[in-house]
């Protein structure tokens, strides 16, 4: 049995058969029935393609799903320059020790955070292999 040649449950379906089977539904007055047995398409998609089908091919363009705004909780784009900042000039110091730098300077930020950020923007290279070193020394307890 061939795994990379298993069949889709649908076909994918381009900008043009989408416009066609919405103007023909809209247009020609076609019934539903007959526009998902000529196009081969689902009722839900047929639907929702007409929902937002106003007479244009652009209207059926597939549309990003990014959301426009950042997340109200987010950490701002400043305090994590100055997390990295840090981190660049005391590359020596844990992320423990930067949050209660930052925290000396009135910024309150979570050591998960600061943890979150040096692996965003890969500079968690200490956190890394202080973590073989723990996992290494608890495979060696357990060996003896």
């Amino acid at each position: 049995m061939n795994i990379l040649a298993q069949e889709k449950n649908y076909l994918p379906i381009d900008i043009e058969t989408k416009y066609h089977a919405c103007s023909r539904r809209v247009v020609s007055s076609w019934s539903i029935k007959k526009v998902l047995s000529f196009y081969h398409v689902k009722r839900s998609s047929l639907y929702r393609r007409l929902k937002k089908f106003n007479g244009t091919k652009e209207s059926l363009i597939d549309k990003s799903h990014k959301p426009l705004k950042k997340h109200p909780n987010s950490i701002d784009s400043d305090i994590v320059n100055k997390i990295l900042n840090l981190h660049k000039r005391n590359s020596s110091q844990s992320f423990t020790e930067i949050r209660v730098r930052l925290k000396h300077d009135g910024i309150n930020v979570s050591p998960s955070s600061v943890l979150r950020i040096f692996k965003r923007n890969n500079e968690c290279t200490i956190y890394k292999l202080k973590c073989k070193i723990l996992k290494n020394t608890q495979l060696e307890r357990k060996l003896n």
